[in-house]
């Protein structure tokens, strides 16, 4: 039996030292039902060379169900020139054909700085304060008046405030994928970044659900400021190899199923309308679940770029 193997990177950019040295973590789940041994491995960007990137122990037993972390290393040589690389971190089965197995994870970013390149001096700090001004002299008679003055104006001030502004006010934004947390549990969820040609997403990466079969589903997790009823809206993903997807927020469904089948490599829609929910202000969870595929799609996978909010 083919197991199934989910590669997960917390990180879509890493950041190297003097030295330009750097690592990141790459988590590998078993979604089979079988035990495994996987093989990990470094997938060279555009300009990268695999001699750069290199694991300690890169084949490791696997239970069903478990998760290993690899430490993808990063040592650029002195003689490189400086840029902006590209990394991914790629598993497949010991003991099965590579083809058969092989997931990749998305993109890491890294850059690379001009070799033996100085820090950037620090910045000058604020100017000295202006001395403070002499005191000068007061009128006590009149103190009290303006005084009681002074409280009585401010207090229907923040009264009127109180009791108009909630009224007339309208909460709305967006909230970009790279500013959502993913919270664990879930299958095949990441931060994806498009490369190698590929539209780019409005935040840099995008959460990317890979599901293999229905019922797969990942959550992440992202924060309002207000309160309210809102319609929330969309920047979805397209592909040849999306499948039909329903989201939730908070286990409610919002809105109806969408399907992201375009025969495209890759591509974004423009805001899609989801649907209307109450959300008190703090986090919240947002959830993408794989309820089937379209006839002309090869797999059920789907993806979110953004998502706004307007009060209803």
């Amino acid at each position: 039996m083919t197991t199934q193997w989910t590669v997960v990177t917390p990180a879509s950019r890493v950041a190297l030292d003097a030295h330009r040295r750097g690592g990141v973590t790459v988590n590998v789940t078993n979604a089979g039902q079988n035990a495994d041994v996987a093989v990990f491995g470094a997938v060279a960007g555009d300009g990268a060379d695999p001699s750069w990137f290199s694991v300690a122990d890169p084949q490791r037993p696997v239970p069903p169900g478990g998760t290993v972390q690899y430490l993808l290393n990063i040592g650029v040589p002195a003689q490189v020139p400086p840029g902006r690389y590209a990394v991914a971190g790629r598993v497949y089965s010991a003991n099965q054909p590579p083809e058969e197995t092989s997931r990749t994870s998305g993109w890491i970013l890294f850059d690379v700085a001009p070799a033996g390149a100085a820090r950037p001096a620090p910045q000058p700090g604020p100017p000295p304060a202006a001395p403070p001004r002499p005191p000068q002299p007061r009128r006590q008679h009149l103190l009290p008046i303006v005084a009681v003055a002074a409280v009585g104006l401010v207090a229907v001030i923040v009264l009127g405030w109180t009791v108009i502004w909630p009224m007339f006010a309208k909460h709305e934004g967006v909230i970009e994928s790279t500013d959502m947390r993913l919270l664990p549990g879930g299958i095949g969820l990441q931060h994806r970044q498009p490369c190698c040609g590929e539209p780019s997403a409005t935040g840099g990466t995008f959460l990317y659900l890979e599901a293999w079969q229905v019922g797969h589903s990942g959550t992440a997790e992202f924060v309002l400021p207000d309160g309210g009823r809102f319609n929330i809206s969309a920047i979805r993903s397209t592909s040849w190899n999306n499948g039909i997807v329903l989201l939730t927020i908070d286990g409610k469904q919002v809105g109806e199923e969408f399907d992201g089948y375009q025969n495209v490599q890759l591509g974004f829609t423009d805001w899609v309308r989801v649907g209307t929910v109450e959300l008190d202000e703090g986090p919240h969870e947002l959830t993408m679940t794989a309820v089937g595929e379209s006839p002309d799609a090869h797999s059920r996978n789907a993806g979110i770029d953004a998502i706004r909010y307007e009060s209803a």
